[in-house]
């Protein structure tokens, strides 16, 4: 059996302009043939006596013409053993004969089973790593607080999720808190310099929106092939006012995300404004924040049932009443729904 590890031709000969064999050189596999025996002998006597018609024309055409051709034969040996060979010849000159150039099929077959199985490896590699990215996109999302990686080296963000994204402006790019403060910007300048020490801080409170609104940010260090990122949580801080504790009694939002049943509000044009906790369900979604933001469309698509086809009707004739449709999650579920909506006239 060929040797696996040698990546040399099983064979190569040399041969006059009358294919008459003048010199062999061999791979390790075939050590033990004494391929000798062979010179000053036409290299037709050593094949098969059935070889095709073909091949033989094309060791013809190359020993009178020079072409060069590529043609498969089952080899004889001197020990009597024969093995499948694919030959690759080429003129060295009319004058001065040819070269034919010997694989075994049987190691161009295992090669080509060895490439097979190492594109399949590939393939599957990459779905796996598409899996991956999608769940950890999912998770990204689903995080009620905002959550930015940010470039060390120029305080820029990489990437943001949806709830960073709506409520601080943290898109891919955009310079990190840049309506920050002075006060606020040395307390963050030190915590991040404290990061890049010892790979995290301790949490700060800043005011991070033109609004004044606390948000308490978290950082931790972390590695990427493209330099080192900060991780940024960060989560707004609730009011802890008298005011605000009585306004926290029973209110319409409160019923809303009660309610057993899907609840979202969209604009003219589809894009989700709010969403309770059983619409998040439908979705497959694990924030309202996450919700934010996109079109209903991404859930709501069945042909002829679709979010457009809703919006359309409830433009029309101001509302819409037990229409059937489906509700596709985000991880593949599929839920039949009943939809009553109206516009807001």
């Amino acid at each position: 059996m060929p040797d696996r590890s040698d990546t040399r031709p099983e064979l190569t000969l040399t041969l006059d302009k009358d294919g008459v064999i003048q010199n062999v050189v061999r791979a390790n596999s075939l050590a033990k043939e004494p391929l000798d025996a062979w010179l000053g002998r036409r290299w037709g006597e050593m094949m098969e006596p059935a070889i095709d018609d073909g091949a033989l024309q094309k060791i013809e055409d190359v020993r009178l013409r020079g072409d060069s051709s590529c043609f498969q034969v089952r080899q004889r040996f001197p020990s009597g053993r024969e093995l499948a060979m694919e030959y690759t010849t080429f003129s060295l000159g009319k004058k001065a004969g040819f070269v034919a150039i010997g694989r075994s099929l049987e190691a161009i077959s295992e090669l080509q089973s060895r490439l097979q199985l190492a594109q399949e490896a590939r393939e599957r590699d990459y779905w796996k790593m598409r899996e991956i990215e999608t769940r950890y996109r999912t998770l990204f999302d689903a995080t009620s607080e905002a959550v930015a990686l940010v470039g060390v080296s120029d305080l820029r963000v990489v990437e943001a999720n949806l709830c960073a994204t709506k409520n601080l402006d943290l898109a891919p790019g955009a310079p990190f808190l840049a309506r920050l403060d002075e006060r606020d910007r040395r307390v963050l300048d030190e915590m991040l310099a404290k990061t890049r020490e010892e790979g995290r801080a301790p949490g700060v409170v800043l005011r991070a929106t033109p609004f004044g609104q606390l948000w308490s940010l978290r950082a931790s260090l972390m590695n990427a092939e493209s330099g080192a990122l900060y991780l940024c949580q960060l989560a707004p801080m609730r009011d802890q006012s008298p005011a605000a504790d009585k306004a926290d009694g029973f209110s319409m939002r409160t019923f809303v995300d009660r309610m057993p049943d899907g609840f979202v509000v969209v604009d003219p044009a589809g894009v989700v404004q709010a969403a309770n906790g059983a619409f998040l369900d439908l979705v497959q979604i694990g924030s309202e924040a996450a919700a934010i933001g996109r079109k209903l469309m991404r859930w709501l698509s069945s042909p002829g049932a679709d979010a457009n086809l809703v919006i359309a009707l409830i433009q029309k004739h101001g509302d819409v009443r037990r229409f059937q449709t489906t509700i596709d999650g985000e991880l593949g579920q599929s839920t039949g729904v009943e939809i009553s909506a109206i516009g807001d006239v």
